[in-house]
């Protein structure tokens, strides 16, 4: 029986200790050859996962580290390749601006116990200025274009917990309105139902996105469908403290509307303003 949204939540929020407390040799085998590990380590925290740092010296004498998540279960599991796909696609056309990703899999030691493994990246905590952080997704949603310009991704990503439906779609308005259904039916779920939300829900649905999104595409005017980060925000970008250049991390991308984030929101605005009520 499919697990209900809060036993999702609950399961990765909840990494047993024996899936973290040894490095597999699943990892080793992913390591530079002659590479001699000197310590595995907790570093930094994540919410759905267990973080590491792997210290290492290399077969020509030089130190260097890797990154690591953990996690259990096979939503787990789906998640850590939708990071890793995404963070691959981004790097494909901003080769410096993310971590470098090097695999993701499943510990031969314990088939529930799944990981992701990258280059670890020192990084300074202060957030990116606006110039640097806007510049950069500049670049990647204008050399990141859709390989077969639809809407969509290769693989599963997510939103957290939240699986996103990225099934290759021809129109802008079909493939947000089927993410706005599915965050909102998540919401339901983990909440609770109610329905005067399912009312206002529906008339963003038949009204407000046809309204705003139906003239994208109609009338001689089209979007060409551009890589998304997909959970941009200031907690998941950073400046990388060797080289000073802008990162960002946890990716779990679609190629959509170059603006979808802002679009998203300023839906939200312009429907509450209908409304007479204050957005959130």
């Amino acid at each position: 029986m499919a697990m209900t949204a809060r036993e999702v939540i609950k399961t990765l929020t909840s990494v047993p200790p024996q899936a973290t407390s040894f490095l597999s040799s699943t990892i080793s085998d992913h390591l530079p050859p002659g590479t001699k590990v000197l310590s595995f380590s907790p570093h930094g925290t994540a919410f759905w996962s267990k973080t590491f740092v792997i210290k290492t010296l290399q077969a020509t004498g030089d130190p260097k580290s890797f990154f690591l998540k953990v996690t259990h279960t096979d939503i787990g599991r789906d998640n850590f390749m939708g990071e890793f796909e995404s963070t691959k696609a981004i790097q494909s056309v901003l080769p410096n601006c993310v971590p470098n990703p090097i695999a993701w899999g499943t510990y031969a030691e314990d088939q529930n116990v799944h990981f992701l493994l990258m280059e670890f990246v020192d990084m300074k905590p202060e957030p990116l200025g606006i110039e640097q952080f806007t510049r950069m997704l500049t670049d990647l949603h204008t050399k990141g274009v859709s390989p077969n310009g639809n809407y969509g991704f290769h693989v599963p990503t997510f939103q957290g917990a939240l699986k996103q439906p990225n099934t290759w779609t021809a129109s802008w308005e079909t493939f947000f309105t089927k993410m706005y259904e599915r965050a909102f039916d998540w919401e339901q779920s983990v909440r609770g139902e109610d329905e005067e939300m399912q009312v206002l829900c529906r008339g963003m649905i038949e009204n407000v996105i046809p309204r705003l999104l139906r003239p994208l595409e109609t009338g001689g005017n089209e979007i060409t469908p551009r890589l998304l980060h997909g959970d941009i925000w200031y907690g998941n970008s950073a400046m990388n403290a060797v080289t000073g250049t802008p990162l960002m991390f946890d990716a779990s991308s679609f190629y959509g509307h170059n603006e979808c984030k802002i679009m998203f929101e300023w839906n939200l605005d312009r429907f509450s303003q209908t409304l007479g009520i204050s957005p959130c």
